[in-house]
Parts: C-alpha cells; sequence; structure tokens
C-alpha cells in the first residue's frame, strides 16, 4: 500500500518545457496524503531526460536490467529508481 509506480510520456513536440518535471512534482506532492511513502520510476536506461528529472527530484537508482527490451531495433535496459518519501506523520 505504501509503494507506488510513476511512468509519464510527453508527446516530442511539447519536450523540453518542463513539463515532465512538473507533473512528476504534482504527483510527488500528492503521496504522502496517499499513504505513499516510496515512489518507483522505471525507465530505459537511454533516456537521458528522464534521468535528469529524477536526479533533480531526488530520486536513486536502486537496480538497472540490462537488456530486456528491444526498442526501435536496439537493446535497451530498464533502470528502476526510487523516491523516498516521508509518511504526514513523521
Amino acid at each position: 500500500d505504501a509503494t507506488a509506480e510513476v511512468s509519464l510520456y510527453v508527446a516530442r513536440a511539447y519536450r523540453r518545457r518542463g513539463i515532465g518535471c512538473e507533473l512528476k512534482k504534482r504527483m510527488i506532492a500528492h503521496c504522502p496524503t496517499l499513504g505513499v511513502t516510496t515512489l518507483l520510476s522505471m525507465y530505459f536506461d537511454h533516456n537521458e531526460a528522464t534521468l535528469r528529472v529524477n536526479e533533480q527530484l531526488g530520486f536513486r537508482p536502486l537496480g538497472h536490467l540490462t537488456e530486456i527490451a528491444v526498442v526501435n531495433g536496439q537493446k535497451r535496459g530498464l533502470v528502476i529508481a526510487a523516491l523516498r518519501i516521508p509518511p504526514l506523520n513523521g
């Protein structure tokens, strides 16, 4: 009950405008009221934009599943990162 996963996709025409970061910030802000104390973010290892946003927001990598998918003909891995969120009562 205390763990949730967040996935975002921003259309190419709207990238590099801070939309993904803002949406993720809003999701994080709602976590305490929902009882979520760990928020997971899973993203392909070649996705530099998500890596940057996650680092900025305090997510820390927990695991890397190498070469588990083929994206546009290339083998890609999946990074699992987590953000620990303090509960409302402390």
